[in-house]
């Protein structure tokens, strides 16, 4: 019994240590301000990162600091669940594994023209109304 106890705390313990991973920020990440908080912008990599849990509107911005928005990254929206929006800007050409896994979105997603691949699983376990795919967009892993 007493081995199972350290088992699951271990496990927990895992599973908050990872989280924690998650929200840790380069010295290249800076924040822009969105409906609810902020989403987290790389900018050596022009790679939106990551979004606060309180955010429930992402219009996304073609640049941010002067640098254009060209990605959106793995894992960047995971486990929203209070997002009303999502905008992308036509300055977006790659969407990254599991990019909005787990999320829960009210509003339709338009994935513009601008981009050509999305990896795997990116809405995986998600609730989205309707996701509409423009003409660019030619690789979907």
């Amino acid at each position: 019994m007493k081995m199972a106890k350290i088992l699951t705390f271990c496990g927990l313990l895992t599973i908050v240590l990872t989280m924690t991973a998650w929200a840790d920020h380069t010295d290249t990440d800076v924040p822009y301000a969105v409906t609810g908080g902020n989403i987290w912008f790389n900018t050596a990599t022009q790679t939106v990162t990551d979004c606060d849990e309180e955010v429930t509107e992402a219009v996304i911005p073609k640049t941010i600091g002067g640098v254009a928005v060209k990605e959106i990254g793995t894992n960047a929206f995971q486990f929203r669940l209070n997002l009303k929006k999502i905008e992308l800007p036509d300055t977006v050409t790659r969407i990254h594994y599991q990019a909005f896994y787990n999320c829960f979105i009210q509003d339709a997603v338009v994935i513009p023209g601008s981009v050509t691949h999305m990896a795997e699983n990116v809405f995986a376990a998600s609730s989205v109304p309707h996701v509409t795919f423009s003409d660019g967009l030619s690789n979907i892993s």
